[in-house]
């Protein structure tokens, strides 16, 4: 239990959270804000900007199972959502 609740954490932080992570992909201008030019570029924007990938390869990677890491997946993006909804009503109560 431990190790599947820290998947969607690290997940969490490497796709939006972790400031010291989004200085590295925005130095590297795989970013949100960043449009990359190559191919590799615009495929790795996508995948380290997406919290949903990030839980499914890593929960693939650890488990070595398909049906746990779409688990993963799909925690990490109901986590990733539930706090995006948190922060907006808790900003908007000002």
């Amino acid at each position: 239990m431990e190790k599947f609740i820290g998947i969607i954490l690290v997940t969490l932080l490497i796709a939006e959270y972790a400031e010291p992570i989004q200085f590295i992909k925005r130095t590297l201008s795989i970013d949100n804000l960043s449009d990359p030019k190559t191919i590799l570029g615009r495929l790795s924007q996508k995948f380290f900007n997406c919290s949903q990938c990030i839980g499914f390869w890593a929960g693939l990677i650890v488990y070595q199972d398909i049906y746990m890491a779409a688990i993963i997946s799909f925690a990490s993006e109901i986590t990733h959502k539930s706090i995006e909804v948190l922060y907006f009503k808790l900003t908007t109560l000002k």
